[in-house]
């Protein structure tokens, strides 16, 4: 990836053909400079809710070709400036722990990481039982902890569902 960039960034270019000491193409490196890039962005991101009046959460599951189920956490809020921002969290591997109990736990201490439990107003998931459940599902414990946060289904999920059954009628 860092090789593909400096086709396009002379600086970097020139670095790699000139530099004796560090290119920074070993993965240890590689991997140290992605988890510093991510702690700087979760930072703003920190920064940005704090200043927002409102804050929703999307979580998705879907498991990947090596059958591993990974939870897709996104936090959805307006800025002071008024502009709606959507921003992806990451993934969390809960190939092992599928339940609403575990799903809230994961719920939970990310409202806690990012301090803004008092202004959770929203919540969306996929139809499933243990997310959109209204007795022992995902957002019904989440909204005993947090009474405000309104459960709306996840309107992409729907979109897809109605994309997949109406291409299933054509032959």
């Amino acid at each position: 990836m860092i090789s593909f960039l400096s086709k396009y960034d002379s600086v970097l270019k020139l670095h790699f053909e000139n530099s004796t000491r560090f290119k920074g193409t070993s993965n240890l490196i590689q991997n140290d400079l992605i988890l510093s890039v991510g702690e700087v962005m979760l930072k703003t991101i920190k920064k940005e809710i704090s200043e927002a009046s409102f804050v929703a959460f999307i979580l998705d599951e879907t498991t990947d070709i090596s059958n591993t189920s990974q939870l897709s956490k996104i936090v959805r809020y307006v800025t002071k400036q008024g502009q709606i921002k959507e921003r992806f969290l990451g993934f969390v591997d809960v190939s092992m722990q599928r339940t609403a109990l575990a799903l809230n736990e994961i719920v939970l201490s990310t409202i806690e990481d990012l301090d803004c439990g008092l202004k959770l107003v929203g919540q969306s998931y996929d139809g499933a039982a243990v997310m959109a459940g209204q007795l022992g599902g995902l957002q019904a414990k989440v909204k005993e902890t947090y009474p405000s946060a309104l459960f709306v289904h996840c309107m992409a999920h729907r979109l897809n569902l109605v994309m997949q059954q109406s291409l299933n009628k054509i032959r």
